[in-house]
């Protein structure tokens, strides 16, 4: 990403200039020492100009995941940042009153509407400790402490807040006024307004936006949902969007098309691909403005007769993992790197009840030496986290079409194929703790040395992990235990104390056995 974008320089600190020492970084790595005296000593000196600066000026580039397999680089214009801050401020009320969490990574667009929506507005940020997020209760506490009254959440947070909330009693910080949710569908179950100390509501409201349209372009604040789930709403200030059919014409009101966008807030385009950025990036035939673009999607959505766009899916492989975008295509490009590998294919699984999960297929070779192990190993020194497949299963041969295509529907359903082999829990506490594992995970049989995050766990699925096993087991512990210890053997080695057998071995296998029946009673599985 640094040689994509033509980085000049990295600035660092002394604690972590290391990392940000490499072989293959050629630009100048600066490390900087900042404290108040100095900032204050800094605030009078005279910033010198190299030359005029213009609206249209490059103000930050972002990647996003790739479908030829590498990353892409979305640059985004000072002109485009400085609209979307000014049309927040009346969408979302921002005041020098409001103190706003910083929630979202930096190396995250929803970090640009934090930052820049909080301070171009004059109210305050306040950053978000890493520890404030282990459990519901504790991000209740932090904010309740620093009396926030906005935060910007990915939906699969909310979510889990949502889901906490009636089983808890919890009751929301009494500062809190708004919550603004985005990154992937809202599921309507949990689309309520939250219930404060001392009573009150706050405004919910979910935002959809590609960053390629500066980070949010339509907002949604009504209670009504559609058959479809919670609508994408109607567009900021700054935004124009329409819903066009393959001809690029406008199509009925409640018919689906392609969603554009189109207005002030699109972004430059595609650093360094002029071709992709001409293909996404299209003339605007319904402005009257000399060189007005729109941005395809690749989102479908419809208009109803409310004026509440809903979003219908994609019209292509990407997809939104909790709060990521996400391109198979780049999974299988590094996949097909890895020793061993002669062939793979990735693909998302729905009707979980956590929602949609990376599933990866591999075809090894017949060197004992290759297994899907050293497979993951291989990803996760490549791809970021959130690009390491759920599930790895290992397969004899890709299906294939008459046509010799990937046969979607003849892959095997995962779970049933082990990284390692089974081993069944050897004590009362292994068997309690692979209980909550196989309703979580929607697995038949966990064993001791399965690792949660090898068959289908991720870091939202801990934190409900987290919740289970506090209350269950009553045992105490952080949420950075279940990272470290991330086999039922290890974690139930590392707790401290024994935990009292409140059941016989087969009445709680039983338990979990209905359990996973009656939740998954309740998902719609999808049709072949």
């Amino acid at each position: 990403m640094m040689e994509d974008a033509g980085i000049a320089a990295v600035l660092t600190d002394a604690a972590t200039r290391d990392l940000a020492s490499h072989p293959g970084i050629a630009c100048p790595v600066l490390a900087v020492h900042l404290t108040a005296a100095s900032l204050e000593e800094q605030s009078g000196v005279e910033r010198q100009e190299e030359g005029p600066v213009h609206p249209e000026q490059g103000a930050y580039v972002i990647y996003t995941s790739g479908s030829t397999g590498t990353p892409k680089g979305v640059e985004v214009s000072h002109r485009a940042a400085a609209h979307y801050a000014r049309s927040i401020r009346s969408a979302y009320g921002l005041t020098s009153a409001d103190r706003v969490l910083q929630f979202a990574s930096p190396s995250f667009d929803a970090s640009v509407e934090e930052v820049f929506g909080a301070l171009t507005n004059g109210a305050t940020l306040i950053v978000r400790s890493e520890r404030s997020t282990r459990t519901a209760a504790s991000f209740h506490e932090e904010s309740a402490r620093h009396a926030v009254s906005g935060w910007s959440l990915p939906t699969a947070y909310w979510h889990i807040l949502a889901e906490e909330a009636p089983r808890t009693g919890a009751a929301f910080p009494a500062s809190l006024r708004l919550v603004i949710i985005g990154g992937e569908r809202a599921d309507a179950a949990f689309w309520q307004p939250p219930r404060l100390h001392g009573g009150g509501t706050v405004q919910l409201l979910n935002s959809y936006g590609p960053t390629a349209a500066t980070v949010v372009a339509t907002t949604y604040v009504e209670t009504a949902t559609s058959a479809e789930g919670v609508p994408l709403g109607g567009p900021l200030a700054h935004v124009r969007p329409f819903v066009l059919d393959a001809q690029a014409r406008p199509t009925a009101p409640g018919m689906p098309g392609e969603l554009y966008l189109g207005g002030n807030g699109l972004a430059m385009g595609y650093i360094g691909q002029p071709r992709r950025t001409a293909s996404r990036f299209v003339p605007d035939p319904f402005s009257g403005e000399p060189g007005a673009r729109m941005y395809r999607t690749g989102d479908r959505a419809r208009w109803p007769q409310d004026g509440n766009l809903v979003y219908l899916g994609r019209t292509d492989r990407q997809v939104k993992l909790r709060g990521h975008r996400v391109e198979p295509g780049e999974i299988e490009t590094v996949l097909r790197g890895a020793p061993g590998v002669t062939a793979c294919a990735v693909t998302v699984s729905s009707g979980s009840l956590d929602g949609l999960r990376l599933l990866a297929y591999v075809v090894l070779d017949k060197d004992a030496s290759h297994d899907v192990e050293g497979v993951r190993q291989w990803l996760r020194q490549r791809l970021p986290a959130y690009l390491i497949p759920d599930v790895i299963v290992p397969i004899e041969a890709l299906p294939q079409t008459p046509s010799g295509k990937l046969d979607v529907a003849k892959l095997p359903v995962p779970g049933t194929e082990r990284a390692v082999a089974y081993e069944a829990p050897a004590s009362g506490l292994e068997h309690r703790i692979a209980a909550i594992w196989e309703e979580l995970l929607e697995r038949d049989q966990v064993g001791r040395y399965d690792n949660f995050f090898d068959i289908g766990g991720h870091s939202l699925l801990a934190v409900r992990m987290h919740r289970r096993l506090q209350d269950e087991l009553g045992v105490a512990l952080e949420i950075v235990d279940l990272f470290q210890y991330p086999t039922v053997h290890a974690l139930a080695s590392s707790l401290a104390r024994p935990v009292p057998e409140e059941s016989p071995l087969e009445a709680v296998g039983e338990r979990a056995r209905r359990q996973r029946a009656a939740l998954r009673a309740r998902v719609p599985r999808p049709k072949p």
